[in-house]
């Protein structure tokens, strides 16, 4: 871990020049609160090409500045390399203890159940296909039908009983899946 620690700008040059100070590693310049109160610009005075501290504007100079200095051999310990995880002191598992008592369950709250309706049902499947399928709804798709046919321009002018067949032909393909499509066309009776 790296030792950060806060200064002036103008106070870093002395410091430095100390034989006892380390060399900072990383120096970051933070910015001032406010860099034009005292002038109407933050530009640097002096020369572009030459870089001395003395040309920046006086509110940067006092700035604070962030040095980090790189930690020596001699401030590391062996304990920086353990992971974070190996300092957390866990808890041991406890063993819940259960009370166990043999008796009835309370029924109390349980709503009665009632028997479940059934409808006797004695509609043959067309009849039953035909309360899915009204005649204006079968009316209203082989109008469209043909209208799209037309406007495509290909021949073809589709009846209701046509459809009827053809959407009972899709349930029972889909009803009954067999191996092949073929098998839906076969005469033989079912095994």
């Amino acid at each position: 871990m790296q030792d950060a620690s806060t200064r002036l700008i103008d106070e870093l040059p002395d410091e430095l020049e100390k034989d006892d100070t380390e060399i900072p590693e990383i120096i970051t310049i933070l910015p001032p609160e406010n860099a034009n109160a005292d002038c109407d610009t933050d530009e640097d005075s002096g020369d572009e090409d030459l870089v001395v501290l003395n040309n920046l504007p006086g509110p940067q100079l006092t700035a604070e500045a962030e040095i980090q200095i790189k930690p020596s051999v001699e401030q590391w310990d062996s304990e920086d390399d353990k992971p974070l995880s190996f300092f957390i002191e866990r808890k041991p598992n406890q063993i819940k203890q259960f009370q166990y008592r043999k008796c009835d369950l309370e029924v109390s709250g349980f709503p009665d159940w009632k028997d479940v309706l059934s409808v006797r049902n004695n509609i043959s499947p067309a009849t039953t296909f035909k309360l899915f399928f009204v005649n204006e709804i079968i009316h209203k798709i082989c109008d469209f039908t043909n209208t799209y046919t037309m406007q495509i321009k290909r021949v073809g002018d589709v009846t209701e009983a046509e459809l009827l067949c053809f959407i009972g032909i899709l349930l029972l393909s889909g009803y009954a899946p067999l191996p092949q499509n073929s098998m839906f066309w076969q005469n033989r009776d079912d095994k």
